[in-house]
């Protein structure tokens, strides 16, 4: 491997860090900064794992697949980074999209070390659960659709604990709003809500196909 910067050095304020992670003399440190960056590296050979699988599984070239949104990505849905935030996977909890939250947790972390920020790290046991869907102002029927988007990751899903109410909204208003991001994706966003509501009993044999107007 060529000698590069290493972070763990870095971190610690040393001057003397142009070698390759195997050459660290603190690759046995236990302090939280050099297993932040433990962290990341099992994290990033994680993604990139499960990224060159997909990129076999899904169509598109080299180029295309490097702006493309990780969490959509992960359900099958190509979607460029930077024209549908709010992601309707924002808040998916399922495997693949965790490694990603935890990824941007972790690099939140590093980077307040950097500037010195050191004594309001994270401990070991949190994690932060914003992501970009949570700093966007989200009409009462796109929060709906993210629900159910996201209860498509739950194994564990009772529909019977869900907000009927909320569903009864959804479908008994003649447009719904939803952010202009999202529009490129309504069909993928719309097959998604088909599914899931099939998850619920109550709702067999109801045609839902002309209710969704957006």
């Amino acid at each position: 491997m060529n000698p590069k910067r290493c972070m763990k050095c870095h971190l610690h304020g040393s001057n003397v860090n142009m070698h390759s992670s195997q050459e660290c003399p603190r690759n046995e440190c236990t302090c939280r900064k050099c297993l932040l960056i433990d962290d990341r590296r099992d994290i990033a050979n994680k993604i990139i794992k499960l990224s060159r699988k997909q990129k076999m599984e899904q169509e598109g070239n080299d180029t295309d697949y490097r702006y493309m949104c990780s969490r959509c990505r992960n359900h099958g849905i190509r979607a460029y980074k930077r024209h549908h935030i709010p992601c309707p996977f924002g808040l998916c909890k399922c495997d693949e999209c965790n490694l990603i939250s935890e990824r941007q947790r972790i690099e939140r972390e590093i980077k307040a070390a950097c500037m010195g920020n050191y004594p309001n790290l994270h401990s070991p046991s949190t994690s932060d659960t914003d992501s970009d869907s949570e700093y966007v102002e989200l009409s009462p029927e796109a929060k709906v659709i993210l629900d159910l988007i996201n209860a498509l990751t739950c194994d564990s899903f009772d529909p019977e604990k869900f907000d009927y109410n909320a569903l009864s909204d959804l479908f008994s208003k003649p447009y719904i709003r939803i952010p202009d991001e999202w529009i490129p994706m309504m069909g993928d966003i719309t097959d998604l809500l088909l599914i899931s509501l099939r998850r619920f009993p109550r709702f067999d044999g109801i045609d839902f196909t002309q209710g969704l107007s957006m």
